[in-house]
Formats: structure tokens, C-alpha cells, sequence
């Protein structure tokens, strides 16, 4: 497969939608393309204009794809159907709650809603359906009144209700935190340079970082 793309873009995030053998791509050319993994062609099954240049990516698994654009913007597809649902268009659009540029983005395991990470050392968990009463942010990533991007957030799969997720940042730390109860649970130590990546195994019991 191969995203076109100009001489001032290129692909930023690449997601795997197994359940459809379905790829999605999003990139500084403002647009978000699904491929089918399937077909010979090459050409995009579905092509979306985007409102900004696609900084972050996720997909829940089974139930949304949800893209973070410059100008704070966040856009959500259900993917369920697979091209069918995608192609009717952006399923929710909003404006993201931090006040500054969106790093990164994860969706909740149940795909309620999506934890961001802004590049001024901001966290924010928000919901679909603008349940406003249950947004909410929060500093973090904060060093002596330096404030370190947020370059990565992943969920914790939990069966008892709980919302658990892990961000990392350019800091060098990795820290946990308890959604519900709106605190941290754990910080790392720094590691020796900024971490651009994490990701948790399927039961939550291992966390793997990228520097």
C-alpha cells in the first residue's frame, strides 16, 4: 500500500482495523484514507478531509477510529461496518479541551470516550456524546516549571469498571493514572531522553517504552 503524498506532507499515523482487514492512514495533507488489505488495486477504499494536519491516531479495536488534527481538533469514525460505516463520515467532530496542541491520543477500551496528551505538559480525559460534566484535564509531565510534551497515552484493560492509563513524555517518566478517582497512581523514574512511545499488553501486565 502506499499513501500519495506532496512534497510538504506525509504519513503521520498508521492504524490496523483487523477486525475488516482494513488500514487507515492519516497524514499532514489533511486527509485520512482507509486501504483494504485485501485488494490488489492500491487506491484508497475511502478518503476523508480532514480539518488539519493528523498529529496522533487510535482505533479501540472494534468500535471507532479516532484522529487529532491541528487546531485542537478531534474527529471519530465507527468502524464497525467497516468502509460501509466509515465512508458515511466523521461520526463526532470536536474541539479538543486543552488549550494547546494535541501530541497524542487513545481510546478507552469500551471506546466511551479518549484520553489526549498536549505538547504544553497537559493531559485531558473526555467523552463521546459532549458529556461535559465528565471531561476533565490535568497537568503532568511538569519538571521544576518546565512543562514536557505528552508523546504518548495507552489504557489499561480492566474488567472491574476501572479506568487505568499509563502517558509518557518527553520528560523521560511514565506515569499511571486512576481516571475516576482523577489521581496519579505511579510515576517512573527518568529514563535518560524523552520517551516517544508506550504500549500495554492485552491484560495490563506489561508496559513496553520507546526513547
Amino acid at each position: 500500500l502506499s499513501a500519495p503524498t506532496s512534497a510538504a506532507s506525509g504519513v503521520k499515523c498508521v492504524e490496523a482495523l483487523d477486525e475488516n482487514a482494513l488500514v487507515a492512514t492519516a497524514g499532514w495533507d489533511k486527509t485520512m484514507r482507509v486501504w483494504d488489505a485485501r485488494a490488489a488495486s492500491g487506491k484508497a477504499a475511502y478518503t476523508h478531509n480532514l480539518p488539519g494536519k493528523a498529529f496522533a491516531m487510535a482505533h479501540d479495536g472494534h468500535r471507532r477510529l479516532v484522529v487529532a488534527t491541528s487546531g485542537r481538533h478531534v474527529v471519530a469514525f465507527d468502524t464497525r461496518m467497516g468502509v460501509q460505516s466509515i465512508s458515511n463520515g466523521a461520526e463526532e467532530e470536536r474541539e479538543s479541551a486543552l488549550p494547546y496542541q494535541t501530541r497524542s491520543i487513545a481510546l478507552m477500551p469500551d471506546g466511551a470516550g479518549f484520553a489526549l496528551g498536549s505538547v504544553e505538559g497537559r493531559a485531558s480525559v473526555e467523552y463521546f456524546g459532549d458529556d461535559a460534566t465528565k471531561r476533565f484535564a490535568f497537568k503532568c509531565h511538569r519538571r521544576e516549571e518546565v512543562a514536557y510534551p505528552v508523546n504518548a497515552v495507552s489504557f489499561v484493560p480492566r474488567e472491574d469498571g476501572s479506568l487505568v492509563f499509563a502517558t509518557g513524555g518527553a520528560d523521560g517518566t511514565v506515569a499511571t493514572w486512576d481516571g475516576n478517582a482523577r489521581k496519579r497512581l505511579w510515576q517512573s523514574s527518568a529514563y535518560p531522553c524523552g520517551l516517544s512511545s508506550l504500549a500495554l499488553s492485552h491484560d495490563g501486565s506489561l508496559l513496553a517504552v520507546a526513547a
